[in-house]
């Protein structure tokens, strides 16, 4: 037998030429730098996926954050620490139902005060010696004129002693100083009962305004409130003498707008939510007059509140505990087949 017949014959195969591999090596090459070319450059759609993207992922993280946050433990100190401020909070609204406040008008003085009807149910004026009188506002009452009070006063001073004057200021007053002494002093003006006391006992927290022996100064007043100004000896270990002038302009309001007017003693009963702005004046030229405000804070409130925030802190949980539940049986059945599908 011929052995030729048995022999497969290939197709003839084309004769490359040099021009034919340098095509293909060009074509090979535009195909690589074009793949190239689209991973490095970002195209608009790119960008805004990958934002959305990190979105997720930082919403995702929060959610978590926030669940764990909300944990059983958590939930439960927090129930814990409501409840001891609810029981402390009722304990000090048995004891001092009211809070009471000592205000003194010097002669053509006005105050200002905004109660807070959140906090408290009434406000009422105690007026022994009579002849106050107070208009209440529904929103911030009109400025109406400065009040002009000039002080001249000679200081002197030992070492390591100090002297004050207090008065009260609406907001929008202010004040200008003069002063001149044999050596510097530091001048201090401070806001508040508290804020005074907290001075006299820790001098070194607090920065004084000014310390120089001849000065002036011009203060702006932004809150109503009790003011002190202060000028204390403590540079130098001899008496402070000089003397200083004081030259106040006192805010007051326009009262013909008011929405309604006490003469005397009076009680506004405050509506829950509803803002106040209540004036009171000593209409006196030459006499000064001492009341006293008390303030009956809303204790039924602030019980109710504390409870609601109780009660939801429960529902939470019994809900929290019945879901983890409810799940807990469907977790070990896919366990359970989990690990059938691992041994068979």
């Amino acid at each position: 037998m011929n052995s030729a017949a048995y022999r497969v014959r290939s197709p003839a195969t084309p004769a490359r030429n040099e021009n034919d591999i340098e095509e293909r090596y060009r074509r090979y090459s535009r195909i690589v730098h074009s793949e190239d070319d689209s991973h490095s450059s970002w195209s608009p759609l790119q960008f805004i996926s990958l934002v959305k993207s990190f979105g997720g992922l930082l919403r995702s993280l929060f959610m978590k954050s926030f669940y764990l946050c909300l944990s059983f433990y958590f939930c439960l100190a927090l129930i814990f620490v409501i409840f001891v401020a609810t029981v402390v909070a009722w304990i000090l609204f048995v004891n001092h139902p009211t809070t009471s406040e000592i205000i003194q008008l010097t002669a053509e003085e006005t105050h200002l005060i905004s109660p807070n009807s959140y906090l408290y149910k009434y406000v009422e004026l105690i007026d022994r010696q009579g002849g106050l009188n107070t208009f209440y506002f529904n929103q911030i009452p009109v400025p109406d004129f400065a009040l002009s009070i000039t002080l001249n006063e000679t200081l002197e001073l030992e070492y390591h002693k100090f002297k004050y004057w207090a008065r009260f200021l609406n907001g929008g007053s202010n004040a200008s100083l003069h002063w001149q002494f044999n050596h510097p002093a530091s001048l201090y003006i401070i806001q508040g009962e508290n804020h005074l006391q907290n001075w006299i006992k820790a001098k070194e927290n607090f920065r004084p305004l000014d310390v120089s022996a001849r000065g002036s100064t011009v203060h702006h007043f932004n809150q109503s409130d009790d003011y002190f100004i202060i000028f204390e000896n403590d540079k130098r270990q001899e008496e402070l003498r000089g003397r200083l002038a004081f030259m106040i302009s006192a805010t007051t309001y326009d009262t013909s707008k008011a929405a309604g007017y006490f003469e005397g003693n009076f009680r506004m009963d405050f509506t829950f939510g509803k803002p106040y702005f209540i004036v009171i004046t000593n209409p006196s030229l030459t006499d000064a007059k001492t009341a006293i405000l008390e303030y009956r804070p809303r204790s039924s409130f602030v019980f109710l509140l504390a409870t609601f925030l109780e009660g939801l802190c429960c529902m939470f949980l019994m809900y929290k505990k019945n879901t983890e539940a409810d799940e807990s049986p469907s977790r070990q059945r896919s366990q359970d087949r989990i690990t059938r599908t691992k041994f068979t």
